[in-house]
């Protein structure tokens, strides 16, 4: 009983990490990007990673926040919640990475047809 007790405590301990961790990458994306467009990418990832470990598809989020107390993770090894969460918080950063090379793309052949340099124009 102590050890289950035990172990119970280790993956809540270590799902409060990762929760924390994404809730901190949420926050300071939304004022970078806004919540809609975190939240599109954030539901992309749990949906992509979610077919994996899809304990994640029962964390809820909306424009003012992620709940991912909501998660039910109980039958749900601590090697896998990490593995889980790891991969959730990797293919977000994809996810942004690409947004975020799509619009500097953008800006630099805005910058490119302002200067009239060859490639700026289509």
């Amino acid at each position: 009983m102590e050890e289950k007790k035990g172990a119970d405590h280790k993956k809540g301990l270590i799902l409060m990490i990762y929760t924390d961790l994404l809730v901190s990458i949420w926050k300071k994306t939304v004022v970078i990007l806004g919540a809609v467009t975190v939240n599109a990418l954030l539901e992309a990832s749990i949906h992509h990673i979610g077919k994996i470990y899809s304990f994640l598809k029962d964390m809820e989020f909306d424009y003012d926040g992620i709940y991912p107390e909501r998660i039910k993770y109980e039958e749900v090894s601590t090697d896998e919640i990490k593995k889980g969460f790891t991969a959730l918080i990797t293919n977000l950063f994809e996810e942004i990475s690409e947004l975020a090379g799509r619009s500097m793309a953008e800006q630099i052949k805005k910058e490119m047809e302002r200067a009239h340099l060859p490639g700026g124009e289509e």
